[in-house]
């Protein structure tokens, strides 16, 4: 019995490191077709240009931050919505849209938000 067991390790252990394969590869595919559709939805606002903005991300400990490349727009123009497993950032300026999507798990939460030097910061803390 002991020795049915013991073959029966490596088993579950592969039918484990597959779930958290597929689980991967599944998130990234929702992350995309959120990315995709959200993009489309900027498009139908009926501005003329929509740009992706030049941004970084930085993740530490229990925390991330991340800075979003938006010049001329003040933190009024700024729409930030946590979406389950994203951060969709909108910004507009005359008939220009800024639009990025940032994959960002669930158990994060935006802590603060300011504007500095025409690049928005966004602090999130699980």
């Amino acid at each position: 019995m002991v020795m049915f067991l013991l073959r029966l390790i490596p088993l579950i252990l592969g039918l484990i490191l597959l779930f958290f394969i597929f689980k991967s590869f599944f998130d990234e595919v929702r992350f995309k077709l959120e990315e995709e559709i959200n993009k489309r939805k900027a498009k139908r606002i009926g501005h003329k240009e929509v740009v992706e903005p030049h941004s970084k991300i930085l993740r530490k400990n229990h925390s991330i931050v991340v800075w979003v490349k938006i010049p001329e727009v003040s933190l009024r123009d700024v729409d930030i919505k946590r979406l389950e497993n994203s951060l969709e950032v909108r910004a507009k300026k005359g008939d220009k849209v800024y639009f990025k999507l940032f994959a960002i798990p669930k158990e994060y939460r935006i802590v603060e938000k300011r504007l500095e030097n025409e690049e928005l910061v966004i602090m999130l803390e699980k």
